[in-house]
């Protein structure tokens, strides 16, 4: 009977897992494991599904593909049979994510599933932003993009994911604001710090004060003479007559 050594890893990998169907429809996950004679996947009872044969490394499966290496140098994508669906070509392939997957030739770019680039292996790194959306690294800025590769808003020096509600804290040389996912400006950038919204409204904050913001405009403004960007404790209060931003 043939050894096998299954790699153990952290149970973060866990939430990548790859997944096809089983006989009745419910998604199925598959476990890569490392034999004698290659890498494979096994299902969750420990049956082995396939091996494949010389190859040096398989990852987590994501959208039933996986990525592969044939000599811990090059990589591409299997799918959950163990048949290659994208040639080694990349030195970093990540997992796929709504069709998409972020990879590395001697740059970064985003292909399909069928490999084909989406976005071009342009950028100094390419980080999804969720709605099939990418975070692209331009020397020292980044810039939004779709998969067309159009620029989407500005500049930005850093950034935030956008959430389920369709905006992503960003922040400019001016300071901190929160773009919608097209790049408009929901909250233009002038604060140290933007906190989470409710009910449409921002809570901000800067070195004269806090206040809330909604559609663009301050609604409450306190202003303090010193302020914690750490949390909401202002003291001591003392009140100081400068305006609220505008």
């Amino acid at each position: 009977m043939r050894y096998l050594t299954l790699v153990v890893v952290g149970s973060a990998l866990l939430s990548s897992c790859g997944k096809g169907e089983d006989e009745v429809g419910r998604p199925r996950v598959l476990l890569p494991f490392e034999s004698d004679s290659g890498w494979g996947a096994m299902d969750t009872e420990g049956k082995v599904v396939f091996v494949m044969k010389g190859v040096k490394y398989l990852g987590w499966f994501s959208e039933g593909l996986a990525p592969f290496s044939p000599d811990g140098l090059t990589y591409g994508y299997a799918d959950t049979s163990g048949k290659v669906v994208i040639p080694p070509k990349f030195k970093v392939a990540k997992g796929f994510k709504d069709g998409t997957a972020v990879v590395k030739g001697t740059l970064w770019g985003v292909i399909d599933r069928r490999g084909r680039y989406l976005i071009k292996p342009e950028y100094l790194a390419v980080v999804p932003a969720n709605y099939g959306l990418f975070w692209v690294r331009l020397r020292n800025a980044w810039k939004l993009t779709d998969t067309t590769g159009r620029f989407l808003g500005g500049y930005y020096i850093n950034f935030y994911p956008f959430n389920e509600e369709g905006w992503a804290k960003v922040e400019t040389p001016e300071g901190w604001g929160v773009v919608d996912t097209g790049g408009r400006w929901i909250v233009k950038p002038r604060y140290a710090m933007v906190d989470t919204a409710v009910g449409g409204v921002f809570l901000v904050r800067d070195t004269t004060g806090w206040g809330y913001v909604k559609g663009g405009k301050v609604i409450y403004w306190r202003k303090v003479q010193r302020l914690s960007l750490d949390s909401l404790d202002v003291a001591p209060e003392v009140k100081i007559d400068l305006p609220p931003p505008k």
